[in-house]
C-alpha cells in the first residue's frame, strides 16, 4: 500500500479478546525506549505483551513500567520473572539497547485481571502480577517456572546471560 495514495474505507469491527482472570503465558511483542508520563513527567518503559490462552487466541496487554517508588514492585517482579536469578542490588540500565534486546527475548507467566476502561463501555486485561518461582498472589503461593528465552539457546553462564 502506497502511503502517499491511501484510500480510506470504513473500518471493520474487530474482536479484541479479554481473557478471564487467571494465569497466562506471555511474550513481549514490543519494548520501547524510555518515555515520560504526561501527568507527572515520570520516566516509564512502555511494553506490549501478547498473552495466549492455549486455544490459539491471543490478548494484547500494554504495560507502562513507571519508575517511581510506588510502582517499583512491578518492575522488580518483571525483572525477576525475566531472569529467574535477579539478585538484590543489581543495577539495570533500561536505556541500553542490549538490555532491551535481552528483555524482548524473554517469555514468562503473569496473572491477568479484567478492568473497565475509563470513559469507555468496554473492558480490557491488565497485568496483576508477574509470576516466578513461588510468587504469592492473593494469599496463595503459585509455583511457576522462570522465564525462558525465545528462541531457546545453548546453556550459558548465568551472569553472562544478563547484559547488565
Amino acid at each position: 500500500m502506497d502511503p502517499t495514495q491511501y484510500t480510506y474505507d470504513e473500518p471493520e469491527d474487530r474482536d479484541f479478546p479479554v481473557f478471564p482472570k487467571g494465569e497466562y503465558p506471555w511474550k513481549i511483542l514490543e519494548i520501547n525506549e524510555i518515555t515520560h508520563s504526561k501527568n507527572h513527567g515520570t520516566p516509564m518503559l512502555p511494553v506490549k505483551f501478547e498473552f495466549s490462552d492455549g486455544t490459539g487466541r491471543h490478548a494484547i496487554v500494554y504495560e507502562n513500567f513507571v519508575f517511581s517508588d510506588a510502582a517499583k514492585w512491578k518492575i522488580d517482579q518483571f525483572m525477576k520473572a525475566c531472569s529467574g536469578q535477579m539478585a538484590p542490588g543489581r543495577k539495570v540500565n533500561f536505556t541500553d539497547a542490549e538490555t532491551l534486546k535481552w528483555l524482548k527475548a524473554r517469555t514468562g507467566t503473569a496473572k491477568l485481571k479484567i478492568e473497565d476502561v475509563p470513559g469507555k463501555t468496554y473492558q480490557r486485561n491488565s497485568i496483576e502480577a508477574f509470576l516466578y518461582g513461588k510468587t504469592k498472589v492473593e494469599g496463595a503461593t503459585v509455583s511457576t517456572p522462570p522465564a525462558k528465552q525465545q528462541p531457546p539457546s545453548a546453556p550459558v553462564d548465568e551472569d553472562n546471560d544478563i547484559p547488565f
